[in-house]
């Protein structure tokens, strides 16, 4: 009996080092896949994102799974979009999701590859007949705009000089609202996001009133924002492409 037993112990304690010295050389081989926790600012923008709909939209599904492939978990915070960059650069979180890069992103942040491409569109109502090809054939229209949105670098100096007449609200909800009710001529939205808050906002016969043009003001991909903040974020950048 006392053979069996020692047989016993010495095949555990082996089958332990084996299953320790396999876990050693994943880590090694992957540096920062320990099976832990990533908390990701981000904010509201049905269907990609949202902390209200199923698997919280594409956008963050994707992640998720892409994340899932090297054993680390999600957890995703729901804020105001500014406030959720904000925090994510202080290191208050891990990441923050997804951003246009930008050199002074860049300078906070490791910038992953591209999660999406993202296009913003001039909406408009059918009623007002609109073309465009540059920024100057955009002079003396009431242009509505998202506070915290990147849209570009030409387009937001365009307001601050008074080239542009540009109305900034916090909400994409409250331009479309102005939009309907003429207060605004056009106003840059993505298409799916676009149409999806108009369905949700509208009836739809006043649904049926909006258009966009087909030119985009700008098509740039989308990035996760590893905050320099916390050490480890390096290689879970890394992992993560």
């Amino acid at each position: 009996m006392k053979s069996v037993k020692w047989l016993l112990l010495t095949l555990f304690y082996l089958s332990m080092t084996v299953s320790g010295l396999a876990k050693e050389e994943h880590h090694q081989n992957n540096p920062g896949a320990e099976n832990h926790t990533v908390h990701i600012a981000t904010g509201e923008y049905i269907p990609g994102y949202s902390a209200y709909i199923r698997d919280h939209g594409y956008v963050l599904h994707v992640v998720k799974e892409a994340f899932a492939l090297v054993d680390i978990q999600v957890e995703y915070h729901f804020f105001p979009w500014k406030r959720g960059h904000y925090m994510a650069e202080k290191g208050k979180y891990d990441a923050a999701c997804c951003w246009f890069h930008t050199d002074e992103r860049a300078k906070h942040f490791y910038i992953s590859e591209a999660v999406e491409n993202t296009g913003y569109y001039f909406f408009h109502l059918k009623s007002f007949e609109f073309d465009w090809n540059r920024l100057d054939d955009l002079k003396g229209l009431h242009i509505g705009a998202t506070l915290e949105y990147t849209y570009t670098k030409e387009f937001w100096e365009g307001g601050k000089t008074g080239k542009l007449k540009i109305h900034p609200v916090p909400k994409d909800e409250q331009n479309l609202k102005k939009l309907l009710k003429g207060r605004i001529h056009i106003f840059p939205l993505g298409l799916i996001n676009g149409f999806e808050m108009i369905r949700n906002i509208f009836p739809p016969e006043k649904a049926a009133l909006f258009t966009y043009h087909p030119k985009p003001l700008t098509i740039q991909p989308t990035n996760l924002l590893f905050s320099k903040k916390i050490d480890r974020n390096k290689d879970i950048s890394v992992l993560f492409n």
